[in-house]
């Protein structure tokens, strides 16, 4: 599987990952920018919500860039 492009940045119960987002739905990467399965499966309630809110951070960036 290739690298994919991603939009920041984050943590999954404290491990650093990427994040990319497509429409409503988010995909967790490694360090190196490859999707990362066992990662998501880590995922708890509170790590979404962070990461939807670190969404909503970058998203206003980017917009204010524009």
């Amino acid at each position: 599987m290739a690298k994919q492009p991603y939009d920041f940045e984050s943590q999954v119960q404290g491990i650093p990952c990427k994040v990319l987002f497509t429409k409503d739905e988010f995909t967790i990467l490694d360090r190196h920018g490859y999707p990362a399965e066992w990662l998501e499966k880590k995922l708890t309630k509170d790590d979404v919500a962070r990461i939807e809110k670190e969404y909503s951070a970058y998203s206003e960036a980017v917009l204010e860039d524009y």
